[in-house]
Protein backbone atom coordinates (compact mmCIF):
# COMPACT_ATOMS: atom_id res chain seq x y z
CA UNK A 1 0.00 0.00 0.00
CA UNK A 2 1.61 3.51 -0.81
CA UNK A 3 2.47 5.64 1.68
CA UNK A 4 0.12 9.09 1.56
CA UNK A 5 1.65 11.93 2.68
CA UNK A 6 0.31 15.71 3.63
CA UNK A 7 2.30 17.05 1.03
CA UNK A 8 0.01 19.11 -1.57
CA UNK A 9 -0.60 17.97 -5.57
CA UNK A 10 1.61 19.86 -7.90
CA UNK A 11 -0.52 22.42 -9.03
CA UNK A 12 -1.35 23.10 -12.90
CA UNK A 13 0.97 26.09 -14.51
CA UNK A 14 -0.56 27.76 -17.99
CA UNK A 15 2.32 25.62 -19.73
CA UNK A 16 1.21 22.44 -18.21
CA UNK A 17 -2.21 23.00 -19.48
CA UNK A 18 -1.41 23.75 -23.21
CA UNK A 19 0.07 20.36 -23.23
CA UNK A 20 -2.95 18.55 -22.34
CA UNK A 21 -4.64 17.16 -25.32
CA UNK A 22 -7.81 18.45 -26.54
CA UNK A 23 -9.81 15.86 -28.04
CA UNK A 24 -11.35 15.50 -31.70
CA UNK A 25 -15.12 17.43 -31.99
CA UNK A 26 -17.40 17.21 -34.39
CA UNK A 27 -16.39 20.28 -36.01
CA UNK A 28 -13.46 18.79 -36.98
CA UNK A 29 -12.70 17.84 -40.49
CA UNK A 30 -13.50 13.39 -40.16
CA UNK A 31 -10.02 11.71 -40.40
CA UNK A 32 -7.75 14.70 -39.38
CA UNK A 33 -5.42 14.39 -36.99
CA UNK A 34 -5.99 16.50 -34.06
CA UNK A 35 -3.32 16.41 -31.52
CA UNK A 36 0.47 16.04 -31.19
CA UNK A 37 2.42 12.77 -30.44
CA UNK A 38 1.34 10.02 -28.22
CA UNK A 39 -1.92 12.27 -27.87
CA UNK A 40 -2.92 12.30 -31.35
CA UNK A 41 -6.04 11.02 -32.41
CA UNK A 42 -8.48 11.18 -35.70
CA UNK A 43 -11.52 12.97 -35.45
CA UNK A 44 -14.39 10.23 -36.12
CA UNK A 45 -16.19 9.65 -39.15
CA UNK A 46 -20.37 9.86 -39.29
CA UNK A 47 -22.87 7.93 -41.00
CA UNK A 48 -24.29 11.30 -42.37
CA UNK A 49 -21.21 12.41 -43.79
CA UNK A 50 -21.05 8.93 -45.69
CA UNK A 51 -24.72 10.08 -46.67
CA UNK A 52 -24.19 13.63 -48.13
CA UNK A 53 -23.48 12.42 -51.49
CA UNK A 54 -23.41 15.75 -52.93
CA UNK A 55 -20.66 17.24 -50.28
CA UNK A 56 -18.87 13.91 -51.11
CA UNK A 57 -18.99 14.19 -54.63
CA UNK A 58 -17.41 17.10 -54.69
CA UNK A 59 -14.44 16.69 -51.93
CA UNK A 60 -13.53 13.00 -53.08
CA UNK A 61 -15.35 12.26 -56.45
CA UNK A 62 -17.67 12.72 -59.18
CA UNK A 63 -18.44 9.40 -59.47
CA UNK A 64 -19.30 9.28 -55.62
CA UNK A 65 -22.91 7.69 -55.36
CA UNK A 66 -25.09 5.60 -53.14
CA UNK A 67 -25.23 1.98 -54.82
CA UNK A 68 -28.27 -0.26 -54.87
CA UNK A 69 -27.04 -3.81 -53.22
CA UNK A 70 -29.47 -6.76 -52.47
CA UNK A 71 -27.43 -9.70 -50.66
CA UNK A 72 -28.16 -13.11 -50.23
CA UNK A 73 -26.90 -12.81 -46.56
CA UNK A 74 -27.60 -10.28 -43.20
CA UNK A 75 -23.98 -8.95 -43.05
CA UNK A 76 -22.00 -5.74 -42.00
CA UNK A 77 -20.26 -3.24 -44.13
CA UNK A 78 -18.19 -1.11 -41.96
CA UNK A 79 -15.75 1.62 -43.38
CA UNK A 80 -13.58 3.81 -40.82
CA UNK A 81 -15.55 2.63 -38.11
CA UNK A 82 -18.88 3.33 -39.26
CA UNK A 83 -21.21 0.19 -40.33
CA UNK A 84 -24.06 -0.34 -42.81
CA UNK A 85 -26.17 -3.81 -42.13
CA UNK A 86 -27.62 -5.89 -45.37
CA UNK A 87 -30.44 -7.43 -44.90
CA UNK A 88 -31.33 -10.52 -46.75
CA UNK A 89 -33.03 -10.52 -49.60
CA UNK A 90 -33.89 -6.41 -49.15
CA UNK A 91 -32.38 -3.77 -51.86
CA UNK A 92 -30.24 -1.74 -49.84
CA UNK A 93 -27.90 1.07 -50.81
CA UNK A 94 -24.30 1.54 -49.59
CA UNK A 95 -21.79 4.62 -50.19
CA UNK A 96 -18.93 3.90 -52.33
CA UNK A 97 -16.61 2.74 -50.10
CA UNK A 98 -18.65 0.62 -48.41
CA UNK A 99 -19.92 -0.57 -51.87
CA UNK A 100 -16.50 -0.99 -52.99
CA UNK A 101 -15.47 -3.22 -49.22
CA UNK A 102 -18.69 -5.28 -50.59
CA UNK A 103 -17.29 -5.68 -53.77
CA UNK A 104 -14.32 -7.73 -52.26
CA UNK A 105 -15.82 -9.29 -50.30
CA UNK A 106 -17.96 -10.94 -53.12
CA UNK A 107 -14.43 -11.18 -55.10
CA UNK A 108 -12.53 -12.86 -52.03
CA UNK A 109 -15.90 -15.27 -51.60
CA UNK A 110 -15.51 -16.18 -55.24
CA UNK A 111 -11.92 -16.84 -54.99
CA UNK A 112 -12.29 -18.77 -52.50
CA UNK A 113 -15.32 -20.99 -53.65
CA UNK A 114 -12.88 -21.24 -56.83
CA UNK A 115 -9.99 -22.57 -54.91
CA UNK A 116 -11.72 -25.47 -52.51
CA UNK A 117 -14.28 -26.44 -55.40
CA UNK A 118 -13.80 -30.04 -56.10
CA UNK A 119 -11.75 -31.87 -59.31
CA UNK A 120 -13.94 -31.37 -62.67
CA UNK A 121 -14.87 -34.68 -64.06
CA UNK A 122 -13.97 -36.43 -60.31
CA UNK A 123 -16.11 -38.35 -58.59
CA UNK A 124 -19.29 -37.39 -57.47
CA UNK A 125 -18.92 -36.48 -53.37
CA UNK A 126 -20.54 -39.02 -50.68
CA UNK A 127 -23.97 -38.71 -50.14
CA UNK A 128 -24.64 -38.90 -46.77
CA UNK A 129 -27.54 -40.71 -45.29
CA UNK A 130 -29.88 -40.00 -41.65
CA UNK A 131 -29.80 -43.05 -39.77
CA UNK A 132 -33.28 -43.85 -38.69
CA UNK A 133 -34.08 -44.61 -34.97
CA UNK A 134 -33.37 -43.44 -31.49
CA UNK A 135 -30.26 -41.89 -29.52
CA UNK A 136 -29.77 -42.59 -26.20
CA UNK A 137 -26.84 -41.19 -23.98
CA UNK A 138 -24.98 -44.24 -22.56
CA UNK A 139 -23.94 -43.17 -18.94
CA UNK A 140 -20.30 -43.64 -18.10
CA UNK A 141 -19.56 -45.36 -14.89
Amino acid sequence: MPKQTDTPAKELTATDLDTIPTPATEADAPGTIVGTGVAAERAPYKKEWFLDVAARRKDLSPEYDLHPVMSAETIDISVNGVAFRLLAGRLCKLPSPHYQVYLDRLKSQRELDEKYAPPAGGPEPMKVYRQQGVWQKTPIE
